[in-house]
């Protein structure tokens, strides 16, 4: 160690060190956890945050498999994205590169995984929706193409079995949350809504619409959609519109 060296960058070298190594993945798990209590920060985390990033888009077995399981962990609780969502360049981000990132390695692998790594797929998934929710961002930011991404969800629903039971719910769990509060969201969930066979699918793009967060210029368009001829589309939409004017009327 050289005498000018501040104890911080010894540490994170070693840990980054500790990272590349072969080990079973709940040390892989530790050194993160331990690397985001030494370094406090988004700055402090950089480097380490860079490193899992591109074990988790650029490496083979078992890395990848390690910092898709991590992030997967992490996204179980999307408040704990306070630090890790920013994973980025560093320059003039909003927070939103990590989510593009992820949530499209995510798509792309979820067709091709097996059970208990579509799951982890899913639950990032669902942590980058929860994190678009609160940054008030699009569906459209994350992956691109937002017709795309959940013609994905469906699909990869349609070919589960019912005794996959955790996985059905993790795909379920993201169209439950899709974000309804534009009119075009709000418009698209009751398209997909209409358009849905299955009825797992469309009581969970239902449950979408009953938790709409409207913006101000996006409630005509709820109250369309409150006489639809869809029964499921109209009561959800009713529900939201009625917690809305009760929100209005206390603020």
């Amino acid at each position: 160690m050289h005498p000018d060296q501040a104890w911080q960058d010894v540490w994170q070298e070693y840990l980054l060190q500790q990272l590349a190594a072969l080990h079973p993945y709940v040390f892989y798990q530790e050194i993160a956890l331990l690397s985001e209590n030494l370094f406090l920060g988004e700055h402090n985390l950089k480097r380490v945050a860079e490193q899992i990033s591109t074990h988790y888009t650029q490496s083979k077995e078992p890395y990848n498999r390690f910092a898709q399981r991590f992030i997967a962990t992490v996204s179980s609780d999307w408040r704990d994205w306070r630090d890790w969502r920013d994973w980025r360049d560093w320059r003039d981000w909003r927070g939103t590169f990590l989510i593009a990132i992820t949530a499209k390695q995510a798509i792309q692998s979820l067709s091709v995984s097996d059970e208990a790594e579509a799951i982890d797929l899913c639950t990032i998934l669902l942590g980058c929706i929860l994190q678009l929710q609160e940054t008030n961002e699009s569906v459209q930011t994350m992956v691109g193409e937002t017709q795309r991404f959940v013609d994905t969800i469906i699909e990869t629903f349609a070919k589960t079995s019912p005794t996959q039971k955790e996985l059905r719910e993790a795909l379920l769990d993201i169209l439950r949350y899709l974000p309804a509060r534009s009119g075009e969201e709000i418009a698209f969930v009751c398209l997909l809504t209409d358009n849905a066979i299955d009825e797992e699918v469309q009581r969970a793009l239902a449950q979408a619409l009953r938790s709409a967060r409207p913006h101000k210029d996006a409630v005509p368009i709820l109250q369309a959609a409150t006489s639809s001829t869809n029964v499921l589309i109209a009561r959800a939409t009713q529900e939201a519109l009625e917690r809305e004017e009760k929100r209005q009327a206390s603020t």
